[in-house]
């Protein structure tokens, strides 16, 4: 794997603790019947979680998170390894959606929405 999560001078490796959702992979297929409760099968036994994390970023880590977000990442189309911030285990992650900005006292709330691939 080429791409890989920024080193700490590019910005900060860990999420604020507090900001954290996880949520288990949906593996469950419903298909609504004309009559009675829905037929639900698992329709694979590999799924991907998604994370959700904020990190606190300055003018410059904001930056760096952009040209990651855009050219590393290609807008969100290519996997990276990071380490999960929870476990330290290399995991490999994609973007669900472009990374959000907040303006808070002189630094950004970064925010974004992952998936860790199995």
């Amino acid at each position: 794997m080429a791409n890989v999560w920024p080193v700490a001078d590019s910005f900060p490796q860990k999420p604020l603790a507090s900001s954290a959702v996880e949520r288990d992979p949906d593996l469950a297929l419903r298909t609504q019947m004309d009559v009675g409760p829905p037929k639900v099968r698992c329709r694979s036994t590999a799924g991907y979680e998604n994370h959700k994390y904020t990190f606190v970023m300055t003018s410059t880590n904001k930056a760096a998170m952009k040209i990651f977000y855009a050219t590393t990442c290609s807008y969100g189309s290519e996997i990276y390894e990071w380490d999960h911030p929870e476990t330290a285990a290399t995991e490999n992650w994609r973007f669900i959606k472009p990374p959000e900005y907040k303006y808070l006292e002189g630094n950004y709330l970064c925010t974004v929405e992952l998936e860790m691939l199995p």
